[in-house]
């Protein structure tokens, strides 16, 4: 794991500033309670081994509720709450997310209300711990030694699902007590930081000085975000640690957030995109505008409030370093007020819905939104409606500023004792979900549930990047490319997105970040069938423009050219077998003749981002389709047939951790037709198996170019390709048999044969069947299989829809009651929704 710095000396002053004078008179306080004895400068009952695991938990929780509750009566909070901290050992804390996994905790501390006459409290007073009401996750370990990794991949896995359960979540604080050892870890977007390993015996006034800290703390200070509420009513809005989990249980994706951002065109306050806030009002100050006039002006500002209604992506929001992107829906707040009130489709689809885009961007870069405004509007491209870098209490959020420019000091974690799990080092990383992926021969493939949470490969592990919180806001809603009805529309979607690459490469960028999740269908008509999103990685075309060393190597990494991957130019190999494209107008014929031919070898180019790299980037997005996708929003389940063939020769193709052998391959398939053939197109899901000439033509364009470095008519031969190919499907529609179908129907028929002899009789004559029954038999197993195809057509056109529908305005559970159909009669119905936004199984039976 990157980006862990652990001993940080000046770790305790930057984050918890208490003099030590208050520090001392609490351990008076203290020893008034019978936990801290002055004359032997210790705690009253030492543990007489490590394995009194049972004496830590209630000291320690004794002690922290003891300074929580005597430093509230000097130093009462604003928000009328209390820090309680709560021995959660053994306990499984409740969620709203439904079949999620366990995090075990031995520490909690959350924020309770407290009487303001008694000055007294009860732990969860609200009821049982959430994980949304979770503040400080804290660890123990009854061992001696202070360097585990283990525990730390634990306070992990907690911090991960406080990030998952709190979309207002910005950083996090948390703990690990091993034995006598205590140690403070601070988690942001940019890394994670630990103080010094501090003996509670030895130092008890550091741990005080936590305990007190943090209970003076403010929410914000713990790292919640004031401009980001849950929309209770038009006159309520909190926090996530003060929501009711009876609530908001099963109803995570409807959850209401209210926000504002500036209006249409503005680019939030005085802070102008690429520079420096200081910069600004000091050209303002030299022009004859004084400080007072220049912080009006920026007040002054309009501005516009949004309330979510649906969250598109928040998986990613549990990273723990990178961008966290996460996406919702939202309507402006005077129109989500009258959805609540409607239950009219046709009403609601009056509505504008916009998309907000939450991230954590490199301070490095130039923010999206200032790109969007310099390209304007484009076909193919999502629309730009504005932009904000988030502020805090007139600060801007960056994690330099929540670190309050902390200086680091401590040394970076580099190996097992060092708090760096070999084993469970994954964990901390952006590619997590993808990297611990496995399949047996009777297990399904899920690629797009992989892949929908695979972070762009674009920083060096080694180096510490500044982030700032940023909001953006566009105007073009669709549906991901995968969530396709039919190949007519994913081909219309897919040229849209290529003609809109080509319209943002003449505006002067390239958009070098081309993967499945970044293309959208939006449904209207051509020009912007679809269209692609997320430029967080776009820069400037110009052939002048000199490109750092980090922003060479950027994608997402499933999909990135080889150039990109190997970091060295592409030159293929001279003497090479290449399909030609019109012998496979229909279907893949393996036995179909090949030309030979020879090319000179181009000379060595500078390497640097190229029209070509993100061509290459669609062409893999649509052999990624074609390979993995069942047919319309549906993944492919493999069945043991395919299994062995598919993960053997296409699982180092698209796996985002084995970049040598990724590349390698990719080589391999432009240099040799024949592996292509192997890889992709033998390969090919039965809905896709007609698209092999398409694959074809596209690979062709692609190595051609690669070839002669000539990049004239490259787009105007790749849009040509899959506009012959959705022109071939307008004039003769695939016919339902195909020989795939019979091929599959042979196998079949072959392994029911195998199953009904017995083993000590082999291949005897007495039981081999005659070739007229098994021609009879392998027409019967065709037939059926036709017919399994249409009504499995039916049904994922009909899955489809039912997703697409799921992305419409619901109402909140705490709305439900106000008109349309309430939460009692959508259970008795069988309508609820699972947490990922699909209907579940009742309703699918109910519905169709």
């Amino acid at each position: 794991m990157h980006n862990i710095h652990v001993n940080n000396k000046n770790f305790m002053k930057t984050f918890f500033d208490v003099e030590m004078a208050e520090c001392n008179n609490m351990l008076n306080r203290l020893s008034e309670r019978g936990l801290w004895s002055q004359e032997a400068k210790s705690w009253t009952h030492p543990p007489s081994s490590p394995v009194k695991k049972k004496w830590l938990h209630s000291l320690f929780i004794d002690v922290a509720n003891g300074v929580s509750e005597l430093d509230n009566l000097a130093h009462p909070r604003p928000d009328g709450n209390i820090l309680t901290w709560a021995n959660t050992s053994g306990r499984k804390i409740d969620s709203y997310w439904r079949n999620s996994y366990d995090a075990p905790t031995d520490f909690i501390a959350t924020l309770e209300p407290v009487s303001p006459v008694t000055r007294s409290f009860h732990a969860h007073s609200r009821g049982p711990p959430s994980w949304n009401q979770v503040v400080i996750p804290g660890q123990l370990k009854n061992i001696s030694l202070p360097y585990t990794d283990q525990i730390l991949h634990q306070l992990a896995h907690c911090i991960r699902r406080i990030y998952k359960e709190q979309p207002d979540r910005r950083f996090a604080f948390g703990f690990t007590f091993e034995f006598v050892f205590f140690t403070v870890w601070y988690f942001d977007r940019s890394g994670i930081l630990s103080s010094e390993h501090i003996n509670v015996y030895e130092s008890p006034h550091l741990l005080i000085q936590f305990l007190i800290g943090c209970a003076r703390m403010s929410a914000a200070d713990f790292g919640f975000d004031p401009t980001f509420l849950w929309f209770k009513d038009e006159n309520t809005h909190l926090q996530s640690y003060q929501i009711p989990l009876d609530i908001v249980r099963g109803g995570f994706q409807t959850m209401p957030w209210i926000f504002e951002m500036p209006e249409r065109g503005e680019e939030g306050g005085l802070e102008n995109e690429g520079q420096k806030r200081e910069d600004i009002e000091d050209k303002l100050e030299s022009e004859g505008v004084n400080k007072g006039e220049i912080r009006e002006m920026n007040t002054q500002k309009k501005r516009v409030k949004y309330v979510t209604f649906r969250a598109l992506k928040a998986s990613r929001a549990e990273m723990m370093v990178g961008r966290a992107t996460r996406i919702w829906l939202a309507y402006t707040l005077g129109d989500y007020l009258k959805a609540l009130d409607t239950s009219s489709s046709s009403i609601l689809a009056t509505f504008r819905v916009y998309v907000l885009k939450d991230v954590w961007h490199d301070t490095d870069r130039t923010p999206e939104g200032s790109l969007y405004q310099k390209q304007g509007p484009l076909d193919g491209v999502a629309k730009f409606c504005s932009s904000e870098r988030v502020t805090i209490f007139g600060n801007v959020d960056k994690t330099d500023c929540n670190r309050n420019h902390m200086e680091v000091t401590g040394r970076r974690a580099s190996s097992r004792k060092d708090y760096v799990p070999h084993q469970h080092d994954k964990i901390f990383s952006s590619d997590y979900c993808l990297s611990t992926i496995s399949i047996t021969s009777r297990e399904s493939m899920r690629w797009i549930d992989v892949l929908e949470n695979y972070e762009p490969d674009s920083e060096f592990e080694n180096a510490i990047i500044s982030r700032a919180h940023y909001r953006v806001l566009l105007q073009t809603f669709g549906y991901p490319i995968m969530d396709f009805l039919s190949q007519e529309e994913v081909l219309s979607a897919f040229l849209d997105a290529v003609k809109g690459h080509k319209n943002l490469y003449n505006a002067g960028y390239l958009h070098r970040d081309i993967s499945s999740g970044n293309i959208l269908i939006t449904g209207q008509p051509s020009p912007n069938r679809g269209v692609l999103i997320d430029q967080d990685y776009t820069l400037p075309s110009d052939p002048e423009c000199r490109f750092t060393t980090k922003e060479l190597r950027t994608g997402t990494r499933p999909f990135m050219a080889v150039e990109m991957l190997n970091q060295t130019p592409f030159a293929p190999i001279r003497k090479i077998y290449v399909v030609k494209p019109e012998l496979y107008p229909m279907s893949f014929d393996p036995y179909a003749p090949r030309m030979k031919f020879t090319m000179p070898r181009t000379s060595w180019r500078e390497l640097r981002p190229r029209v070509i790299h993100d061509l290459e980037s669609f062409f893999w997005v649509l052999c990624w389709i074609c390979v993995f996708r069942e047919g319309p929003s549906t993944s492919r389940c493999l069945t043991e047939d395919d299994i062995p063939y598919v993960w053997r020769r296409v699982k180092h193709l698209f796996d985002g951790d084995d970049v040598t052998g990724a590349s390698g391959l990719k080589e391999k398939i432009f240099e040799d037709s024949t592996v292509m053939e192997q890889c992709i197109l033998a390969n090919l899901s039965p809905f896709f198996y007609n698209m092999s000439g398409l694959l074809v033509s596209l690979r062709e364009i692609v190595f051609k170019v690669y070839h002669t470095s000539v990049y004239d008519n490259a787009y105007e031969d790749f849009i040509a390709a899959i506009e012959a190919r959705l022109e071939e499907l307008r004039t003769r529609p695939d016919p339902m048999d195909t020989e795939y179908d019979t091929a599959r129907a042979r196998r079949r028929v072959e392994r029911m044969q195998r199953k009904k002899v017995p083993k000590d009789q082999g291949s005897s004559g007495e039981e081999k069947v005659g070739e007229g029954e098994f021609e009879e038999a392998v027409a019967e197993a065709k037939a059926d299989i036709i017919r399994e195809k249409e009504s499995n057509f039916a049904a994922m056109v009909r899955r489809a829809e039912l997703r697409r529908a799921s992305y419409r305005f619901q109402r909140p559970l705490q709305f439900r009651d106000r008109g349309g159909v309430t939460t009692c009669e959508r259970s008795k119905r069988g309508l609820q929704t699972e947490d990922s936004g699909r209907p579940t199984k009742k309703a699918r039976i109910h519905q169709g």
